[in-house]
C-alpha cells in the first residue's frame, strides 16, 4: 500500500507537470491541469489515510494463544504448569498470525524480565521460562495482542522426570496430596487439645483450602480472629513441599468469613 501511494505520487506529479507545460504551451486548458491536478492530490491523501487505517488493523489483530491441555486447568479454572524440578518450564504458544508476542510478570513478589519472541501462523513456538528450583509459584501473564492476555501460573521444584512442561499428573497428584493433607489437619487440629483449633476443620476443593471455624470464634474481636486464621494458614503450608492454595475461611452454613487472596500469602483478609 505504500508503494502505491508513491507511485501514484510520482505519476500524478509528473502528469501535473506536463500538463503545465502543455497549457503554457496553449495545447490543453488550464481548467484540464487543475482538475487533474486536483484529483492527483485527493488520490494521494485517500491512499495515505488508508495506509494509516491498515497500520491500525495490523495493530487491533490477536497474534497468539497459548497452548495447554486439559490436565493444566485447575479445578477454579486457572492455567497452571509445572518445572521439570529444574526450575525449567516450556510454555507452548500458537501463532494465529506473523507477529510478536509477551510473556510478562504478573506476581509482585516475582522479578522476570518481559519475555519477547515471534510467532508465526499455524505454528507453535515453545518458549523456556526459568525460575528458581526452589521457588514455589509464580504468576504470568501472556499478551496475545489486541488486548488479549491469557493468565498462567508456574509451579516450581516438581521432578516430573521429563522437559516438556507440562505437568498434568503432577497437578494431579498436588490436588490430590492437598486432599490428605486437609484430612490430616482435621484430624491433628481435633487432638491438639486446643478447645478452639479442636473444632477446626480443614477441606481442598477446587484448588482451595475451605477452613470451617466454630461459631464462638466468628464473634471474636478482629485481631483475634486474624491470629487464628493466620495461624492456621502457617500450619497449611508447614504441611506442604510447596505451598499453593488459596485459604477460604467458613462459618458453620458455609459463608465465607475471611480469605487469603492469592497462592502462598500468609496474609487474610476478613469479609
Amino acid at each position: 500500500m505504500a508503494v502505491l501511494g508513491a507511485i501514484w505520487m510520482v505519476v500524478g506529479l509528473a502528469a501535473i507537470i506536463i500538463l503545465c507545460i502543455l497549457s503554457l504551451l496553449h495545447v490543453v486548458k488550464w481548467k484540464v491541469t487543475g482538475i487533474v491536478a486536483l484529483i492527483a492530490i485527493v488520490g494521494f491523501f485517500l491512499i495515505v489515510l488508508n495506509i494509516g487505517s491498515s497500520d491500525d488493523k495490523e495493530d487491533d489483530v490477536q497474534v497468539a494463544k497459548l497452548v495447554y491441555s486439559k490436565g493444566d486447568k485447575l479445578d477454579d479454572g486457572s492455567i497452571a504448569f509445572n518445572t521439570n524440578g529444574n526450575g525449567k518450564c516450556t510454555i507452548k504458544v500458537k501463532g494465529l498470525v506473523n507477529g510478536t508476542a509477551v510473556i510478562k510478570n504478573n506476581d509482585d513478589e516475582h522479578q522476570f524480565k518481559d519475555q519477547v519472541f515471534n510467532v508465526k501462523k499455524g505454528k507453535i513456538t515453545k518458549v523456556t521460562i526459568r525460575q528458581s528450583e526452589k521457588q514455589d509459584e509464580h504468576n504470568y501473564v501472556l499478551d496475545e495482542g489486541a488486548g488479549h492476555k491469557k493468565k498462567f501460573a508456574v509451579f516450581g521444584g516438581n521432578d516430573l522426570g521429563d522437559d516438556d512442561g507440562s505437568g498434568s499428573n503432577s497437578i494431579s497428584d498436588k490436588n490430590n496430596n492437598n486432599k490428605i493433607l486437609a484430612k490430616s489437619l482435621t484430624q491433628d487440629f481435633s487432638e491438639s487439645g486446643d478447645d478452639i483449633l479442636s473444632n477446626v476443620k480443614v477441606a481442598y476443593r477446587d484448588s482451595i483450602f475451605y477452613v470451617t471455624v466454630p461459631d464462638d470464634v466468628i464473634v471474636s474481636s478482629d485481631n483475634e480472629q486474624l491470629n487464628l486464621y493466620r495461624s492456621i494458614v502457617k500450619a497449611i503450608h508447614s504441611k506442604q513441599d510447596h505451598p499453593t492454595g488459596v485459604v477460604y475461611f467458613v462459618d458453620s452454613t458455609g459463608n465465607i468469613i475471611a480469605e487469603t487472596k492469592t497462592f502462598n500469602n500468609t496474609e487474610v483478609t476478613l469479609k
